[in-house]
C-alpha cells in the first residue's frame, strides 16, 4: 500500500489538517493501531483514543482537536468514508478462470496435507502442515491455513482470511464474508 493522507484527501473530498505527505501503510482498528495506519474515529471517545496510538492519520467526523503529532482527514460522513477508501484498496475477489487447477501453481502447501478431489485452492494461499480439505471446500486467494487444520467438505473461504493452528472447519461453514459491521 503506497498512499498518502493527501491522496485520500484529493480522491474523497476531504478536508486535510496536518501532513499531506503523511504516508498510509495500513488501515487498522484503534486499539490496533501502528505508525503508518488510517483509523476511524467517528464520534468525540474514539477520536481522544486515536490521539494515544502511534497512528499517523485520523478519518475523524470533526476535528475536536488538531494534534501535531496526527494527521486529520475530516468528513460530517466519516464512517462511510472509512468504508469508501477501505473498498477501494480491496482487490477484486479472486474467481478461477474456465479450467483453472484445483490447487493453483502459485499457493504452498505443506508437509503432509490432504486435498481430496473436488477442491479448489487459489493462488498465494498458504496451508501448514498436516492440513486436511474435504471435497467441495473452495479457499480464494492469499488465504492463510495453520497447521494441523482440518476443513470438512462444502467450506468456503474468501480471499485473504487468516486461519490459525489446530482449527475444525466445519461442513457449510463461509469464513471471511463480509460481517454485520
Amino acid at each position: 500500500m503506497d498512499f498518502t493522507a493527501g491522496d485520500f484527501a484529493e480522491r474523497f473530498g476531504l478536508e486535510l489538517i496536518g501532513d499531506g505527505n503523511a504516508p498510509i501503510k495500513g488501515i487498522a482498528y484503534v486499539q490496533d493501531a501502528k505508525e503508518g495506519d488510517l483509523v476511524l474515529a467517528d464520534s468525540r471517545k474514539y477520536f481522544s483514543e486515536a490521539l494515544l496510538t502511534p497512528a499517523s492519520c485520523i478519518v475523524c467526523d470533526s476535528a475536536y482537536s488538531v494534534p501535531e503529532d496526527k494527521t486529520l482527514l475530516v468528513s460530517p460522513r466519516a464512517g462511510s468514508i472509512f468504508l469508501d477508501i477501505l473498498e477501494s484498496l480491496c482487490p477484486e475477489p479472486y474467481v478461477p478462470s474456465p479450467g483453472a487447477p484445483p490447487v493453483s501453481p502459485a499457493c504452498s502447501v505443506g508437509e503432509g496435507c490432504v486435498i481430496a478431489p473436488g477442491a479448489h485452492i487459489g493462488p498465494g494461499s498458504v496451508l501448514g502442515d498436516r492440513v486436511t480439505v474435504y471435497p467441495g471446500v473452495f479457499i480464494g486467494a492469499d488465504v492463510t491455513i495453520g497447521p494441523d487444520t482440518i476443513i470438512y467438505s462444502n467450506v468456503s473461504i474468501y480471499d485473504r482470511t487468516e486461519i490459525g493452528a489446530s482449527c475444525i472447519l466445519h461442513s457449510g461453514c463461509v469464513l471471511g464474508a463480509d460481517g454485520f459491521g
